[in-house]
């Protein structure tokens, strides 16, 4: 096998990595630029933040790994997919729960306490 033949190969691999790698950088200074503040107590406690983020990381890097090992060649790669979808439909409720009920709901609150 000459070279070429090699590289030819092995780019896919080493496309996927490297795409992989500054995903994983652009998430962490996403979190680190936009950090937890008094607000985040919405969705819950310390161990529901966690889940949160599990559930944020799964979405975001599972089709990643998804294409990746398609690239690959893994046949099963694209049943990566479906918990990908089942943690974003999950955060979407818990988000939008967050929007049209718990921040108008905590104003209001708020305006009581004031007056």
């Amino acid at each position: 096998m000459t070279f070429s033949q090699s590289w030819r190969k092995s780019a896919p691999r080493l496309r996927a990595s490297c795409s992989w790698g500054s995903r994983s950088v652009a998430i962490e200074t996403f979190s680190r630029n936009f950090p937890e503040d008094d607000q985040s107590d919405v969705l819950g406690t310390k161990p529901l933040r966690i889940l949160r983020e599990i559930l944020n990381a799964a979405s975001t890097l599972l089709p990643v790994a998804a294409g990746a090992t398609l690239i690959a060649g893994w046949r099963g790669a694209l049943y990566l997919l479906i918990p990908a979808i089942v943690a974003c439909v999950y955060m979407s409720i818990g988000y939008a729960w967050v929007f049209a009920v718990e921040i108008p709901r905590r104003r209001e609150v708020k305006k009581k306490g004031e007056e």
